[in-house]
Protein backbone atom coordinates (compact mmCIF):
# COMPACT_ATOMS: atom_id res chain seq x y z
CA UNK A 1 0.00 0.00 0.00
CA UNK A 2 1.36 3.34 -1.42
CA UNK A 3 0.70 6.41 0.34
CA UNK A 4 2.85 10.30 0.05
CA UNK A 5 2.77 10.67 3.93
CA UNK A 6 5.47 13.00 3.89
CA UNK A 7 4.99 15.79 6.53
CA UNK A 8 8.68 17.23 6.24
CA UNK A 9 8.22 17.67 2.76
CA UNK A 10 5.03 20.04 2.76
CA UNK A 11 7.75 22.76 2.98
CA UNK A 12 8.61 21.85 -0.42
CA UNK A 13 4.94 21.10 -1.42
CA UNK A 14 4.05 24.34 -0.51
CA UNK A 15 6.25 26.05 -2.60
CA UNK A 16 7.72 24.34 -5.26
CA UNK A 17 5.04 21.87 -5.82
CA UNK A 18 6.65 20.32 -9.51
CA UNK A 19 9.51 19.52 -7.97
CA UNK A 20 8.08 17.97 -5.19
CA UNK A 21 5.78 16.06 -7.37
CA UNK A 22 9.04 15.21 -9.56
CA UNK A 23 10.57 14.00 -6.24
CA UNK A 24 7.24 11.84 -5.15
CA UNK A 25 7.32 10.31 -8.32
CA UNK A 26 10.96 9.73 -8.83
CA UNK A 27 10.70 7.44 -5.31
CA UNK A 28 7.74 6.10 -6.29
CA UNK A 29 9.17 4.16 -9.10
CA UNK A 30 12.05 3.17 -7.80
CA UNK A 31 9.83 1.67 -5.01
CA UNK A 32 7.70 -0.09 -7.65
CA UNK A 33 11.03 -1.12 -9.35
CA UNK A 34 12.60 -2.91 -6.20
CA UNK A 35 9.66 -3.98 -5.57
CA UNK A 36 8.87 -6.05 -8.97
CA UNK A 37 12.45 -7.57 -8.50
CA UNK A 38 10.79 -9.15 -5.67
CA UNK A 39 7.99 -10.53 -7.49
CA UNK A 40 5.21 -7.97 -6.65
CA UNK A 41 3.31 -6.17 -9.50
CA UNK A 42 0.30 -5.25 -7.43
CA UNK A 43 0.08 -1.51 -5.65
CA UNK A 44 -2.62 -0.54 -3.43
CA UNK A 45 -3.12 3.72 -3.28
CA UNK A 46 -3.96 4.17 0.21
CA UNK A 47 -6.93 6.56 1.21
CA UNK A 48 -10.21 6.67 2.51
CA UNK A 49 -12.78 9.08 2.37
CA UNK A 50 -13.65 9.34 5.85
CA UNK A 51 -9.65 10.18 6.40
CA UNK A 52 -11.18 13.38 5.22
CA UNK A 53 -14.17 13.51 7.05
CA UNK A 54 -15.81 17.17 6.84
CA UNK A 55 -14.33 18.29 3.86
CA UNK A 56 -15.99 18.61 0.16
CA UNK A 57 -12.83 18.27 -1.81
CA UNK A 58 -11.66 14.53 -0.44
CA UNK A 59 -11.83 13.30 -3.80
CA UNK A 60 -9.80 15.35 -5.40
CA UNK A 61 -7.08 15.29 -2.60
CA UNK A 62 -7.30 11.78 -2.88
CA UNK A 63 -6.91 11.63 -6.97
CA UNK A 64 -3.93 14.05 -7.23
CA UNK A 65 -1.32 11.60 -5.35
CA UNK A 66 -3.48 8.95 -7.14
CA UNK A 67 -2.33 10.76 -10.52
CA UNK A 68 1.32 10.44 -9.53
CA UNK A 69 1.53 7.45 -8.40
CA UNK A 70 -0.23 5.57 -11.10
CA UNK A 71 1.95 7.18 -13.29
CA UNK A 72 5.43 6.31 -11.15
CA UNK A 73 4.07 2.73 -10.88
CA UNK A 74 3.18 2.34 -14.43
CA UNK A 75 6.75 3.90 -15.75
CA UNK A 76 8.39 1.30 -13.39
CA UNK A 77 6.64 -1.46 -15.38
CA UNK A 78 3.42 -1.15 -17.47
CA UNK A 79 2.56 -4.60 -16.47
CA UNK A 80 2.34 -3.57 -12.85
CA UNK A 81 -1.68 -2.98 -11.45
CA UNK A 82 -2.67 -0.30 -9.36
CA UNK A 83 -5.30 -0.74 -6.72
CA UNK A 84 -7.37 2.51 -6.10
CA UNK A 85 -9.92 4.03 -4.07
CA UNK A 86 -9.36 1.97 -0.66
CA UNK A 87 -13.30 3.66 0.04
CA UNK A 88 -15.01 3.05 3.13
CA UNK A 89 -17.78 1.89 1.07
CA UNK A 90 -19.02 2.10 -2.75
CA UNK A 91 -22.09 4.41 -3.08
CA UNK A 92 -22.74 5.57 -6.47
CA UNK A 93 -21.55 8.86 -5.48
CA UNK A 94 -18.19 8.42 -3.73
CA UNK A 95 -17.37 5.97 -6.47
CA UNK A 96 -18.56 9.14 -8.97
CA UNK A 97 -16.62 11.69 -6.71
CA UNK A 98 -13.54 9.85 -7.31
CA UNK A 99 -14.52 10.02 -11.39
CA UNK A 100 -15.41 13.67 -11.16
CA UNK A 101 -12.09 14.66 -9.96
CA UNK A 102 -10.21 13.15 -12.61
CA UNK A 103 -9.62 9.70 -11.67
CA UNK A 104 -10.32 7.90 -14.78
CA UNK A 105 -7.64 6.50 -16.76
CA UNK A 106 -5.58 6.45 -13.42
CA UNK A 107 -6.49 3.06 -11.52
CA UNK A 108 -6.71 -0.65 -12.69
CA UNK A 109 -8.92 -2.08 -9.61
CA UNK A 110 -11.17 0.37 -7.72
CA UNK A 111 -10.79 -0.93 -4.12
CA UNK A 112 -14.11 -1.18 -1.95
CA UNK A 113 -14.62 -2.09 1.77
CA UNK A 114 -18.34 -3.10 1.51
CA UNK A 115 -19.23 -4.11 4.99
CA UNK A 116 -22.36 -5.18 5.80
CA UNK A 117 -24.27 -6.57 8.70
CA UNK A 118 -24.88 -9.62 7.17
CA UNK A 119 -22.96 -12.59 8.69
CA UNK A 120 -23.07 -14.86 5.64
CA UNK A 121 -21.05 -12.26 3.30
CA UNK A 122 -19.99 -9.53 5.45
CA UNK A 123 -20.57 -7.81 2.12
CA UNK A 124 -23.26 -5.15 1.07
CA UNK A 125 -24.17 -6.17 -2.72
CA UNK A 126 -26.07 -3.11 -3.27
CA UNK A 127 -23.29 -0.60 -2.97
CA UNK A 128 -20.91 -3.18 -4.79
CA UNK A 129 -23.91 -3.03 -7.48
CA UNK A 130 -23.99 1.01 -6.74
CA UNK A 131 -19.97 1.17 -7.44
CA UNK A 132 -20.48 -0.72 -10.16
CA UNK A 133 -22.81 1.37 -12.22
CA UNK A 134 -21.00 4.42 -11.80
CA UNK A 135 -18.03 2.31 -13.14
CA UNK A 136 -20.30 1.39 -16.15
CA UNK A 137 -20.92 4.88 -16.55
CA UNK A 138 -17.82 6.50 -16.51
CA UNK A 139 -16.75 3.67 -19.12
CA UNK A 140 -14.62 1.66 -16.57
CA UNK A 141 -17.27 -1.69 -16.89
CA UNK A 142 -15.05 -3.90 -17.57
CA UNK A 143 -12.08 -3.02 -14.47
CA UNK A 144 -12.72 -5.31 -11.49
CA UNK A 145 -13.00 -4.23 -7.92
CA UNK A 146 -11.41 -5.93 -4.88
CA UNK A 147 -13.51 -6.31 -1.82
Amino acid sequence: MLGLWNSWADKVKESDPARYWKLAEAFVTEFAKHANSKGIKYFSVAGNEFDLLGRGDWAQLYVEPLKHIYTAIKAASKDNIVIAGNLSHGGDDVVQALYDAGAKGYFDVLNLHTYSNDPKTGVDIFQVVAARRAMVRNGDGDKLIFL
